[in-house]
């Protein structure tokens, strides 16, 4: 009991546990995505890349629609 007390309070417990709770959830919600969508979120939050970067690897213009 006193090791199991000691694990939970080292600090990489926590973020281990956290991510072992939400990793099923997002795997889910990433499942539900498009092709495009998918690659969008993981360049921008996994890779760090920049917004105008993602909109270039996804085939976005920086140009606002045209109205017609």
């Amino acid at each position: 009991m006193r090791e199991e007390k000691a694990v939970a309070m080292q600090p990489g417990h926590t973020e281990n546990t956290a991510w072992n709770e939400i990793a099923p959830v997002l795997d889910e919600a990433l499942n539900q995505l498009n092709q495009t969508e998918r690659q969008a979120i993981l360049l921008r939050f996994f890779d760090q890349k920049a917004m105008r970067d993602v909109g270039v690897a996804c085939g976005i213009s920086e140009a606002p629609p045209k109205c017609e």
